[in-house]
Order: structure tokens, then C-alpha cells, then sequence
């Protein structure tokens, strides 16, 4: 977090994953550790995805490389490069936008439900990270546009420039309705990522829908379903945060709010109809 400005999250990934084949190596009695160590470890993983493999070898690097200064311990592993746009979790979707209606619904049965119901349509519509809408603020979001601009200091990742639909307004004015003393500069929803990933594992579970929906799935959701109704992928990588990838893109694109809210209201995005 220090040397390479790296997020929180991404830091603690890394811990975990250098933890875990610490672990795997206490379990196998090995007394030093070598490359040929590292390579048996990463072998166990040929089968799984590029992203779990990438996973990895990033630990490996920020661990060995960056941190002790190992590098010759890690110069060989090269990052497994998944097609582009291709990441094995994501291939298809295992839910229908009925499915996604029937969870809105559902949301009515848990503890702090408009809360939990404008989480769930904010990630649906705006198509942010999850850490990105636990840390919304009020100051972030534009009523007149229904835009959100998001200040966060993220380490590598950008933050972009989105917006919400009429459904998710709805949701939004109830909420504050019920929390009229919230201020401009304070966290609206007081809930962990991990909390909010257990009232989703519940309500999916309760209604059948397996894997459970994540966060991520309907971030991905939203990309498809922009997509689908005409949004050129540099539009979507603006409202995503994403990086521009051509010269088109970051030259020619009009990102202007005004600009930029005319192509996301031309979509008409809907969730529950």
C-alpha cells in the first residue's frame, strides 16, 4: 500500500494468497523455500482458471519481488493472459432478469430492507465496483442528473463517471426519507462488504438461485445489458471506471455529463420491468 499504492483489497488479496501457500508449505515439510517450491505450488492450479493462475503469480511478485526483494525467486512465472473480455466465471450468466426481480422482492424480508433494495439497484444500474457503492456519499451524487462522481482514491483502479435509473431514484428517495439526518460526508450505507455478501448468499439461497448473486455478477450484468441495447463498449468502460483502450475512445468519446447521461438514458435501462 505504501511502495505501490495499491488498494486495500488488492493488499489484502496478496496476504491471503501468500498466506495460503505458506501454509501449503509448512504442511509439506519443506525447510526453505526456492522456485521449485513455488512452481509445485502453482502446478496444483494448472487446471483452473487464468484468473486463479494470474492471482498467483501476482502474490508471488508483490511478495518475493517487491517486498524482500527476492527477485530472482519469481522472474521465470510469467501472468496467465485470459482472452480479452473472456474470464471464466463470468462466460454466461446463471440468472434471468426475472430472477434479478424476484431477489428485488425478496429484499422486503430482510432486516433494513430499503436499504438493502437501493444497494441492489445501484449495482444493477450504475455498474460499480462493490466497494465503490458501500463508500457512496451523498456529496458523490448529482439529484438534478441522476449522475454519481466518485472522488475515492482507489490505488490503481479508476473510478469513472455513471448514473442511476428512475427505478433506482424511487428506492433512493425512500431511503433518505428514512434517514433525513444523514450528512453530505458520511458513508450512506453502514454495512461491510462482507455483511452485504451474506444478505445476498441468504435471499439467493431462499429463492434457489445458485451460485448466489454477487456483486460482481451484476456489475457484469449491467455490462451486458448496455451492451445489449446498443451502448458502445467505451461508454460502458467510462460508466465502469475502466480505462479507455483506443485512440477513439480517449480522443473522440464526449464526456461531458450532459453528453454522457443522453447515451445512458437513450439504453433505458430497466430492472424491474
Amino acid at each position: 500500500m505504501v511502495d505501490l499504492n495499491l488498494h486495500e483489497r488488492t493488499a489484502y488479496d496478496h496476504f491471503c494468497n501468500i498466506r495460503h501457500f505458506l501454509r501449503w508449505a509448512e504442511s509439506k515439510g519443506f525447510k526453505a523455500l526456492d522456485k521449485e517450491v513455488l512452481r509445485e505450488f502453482l502446478a496444483l492450479y494448472l487446471d483452473n482458471s487464468p484468473c486463479t493462475r494470474k492471482n498467483i503469480v501476482s502474490a508471488y511478485r508483490r511478495f518475493f519481488r517487491d517486498y524482500l526483494g527476492m527477485p530472482m525467486l519469481v522472474e521465470s512465472f510469467k501472468l496467465p493472459r485470459p482472452k480479452r473480455g473472456e474470464h471464466a466465471r463470468f462466460k454466461e450468466l446463471w440468472f434471468t432478469k426475472d430472477d434479478l426481480q424476484r431477489f428485488y422482492y425478496a429484499l422486503d424480508e430482510t432486516l433494513n430492507p430499503t436499504r438493502n433494495k437501493l444497494i441492489f439497484m445501484l449495482y444493477c444500474t450504475t455498474g460499480l465496483r462493490r466497494g465503490e457503492v458501500l463508500a457512496l456519499k451523498l456529496r458523490h451524487i448529482d439529484f438534478e442528473t441522476r449522475s454519481i462522481i466518485l472522488d475515492m482514491q482507489r490505488g490503481n483502479k479508476r473510478t469513472g463517471i455513471t448514473f442511476y435509473n428512475e427505478e433506482t431514484e424511487q428506492v433512493l428517495r425512500q431511503f433518505l426519507r428514512e434517514n433525513p439526518n444523514l450528512s453530505e460526508d458520511e458513508r450512506m450505507f453502514k454495512i461491510s462488504g462482507v455483511g452485504i455478501k451474506w444478505v445476498f448468499v441468504r435471499v439467493s439461497r431462499k429463492l434457489g438461485i445458485n451460485p448466489p448473486l454477487t456483486p460482481q455478477a451484476l456489475r457484469v450484468w449491467f455490462s451486458y445489458e448496455m451492451g445489449k441495447r446498443g451502448v458502445p463498449d467505451r461508454y460502458i468502460d467510462i460508466f465502469q471506471g475502466r480505462a479507455p483502450n483506443s485512440m477513439l475512445a480517449q480522443f473522440y468519446t464526449p464526456k461531458g455529463i450532459r453528453e454522457l447521461k443522453e447515451v445512458y438514458d437513450k439504453a433505458r435501462l430497466t430492472v424491474l420491468k
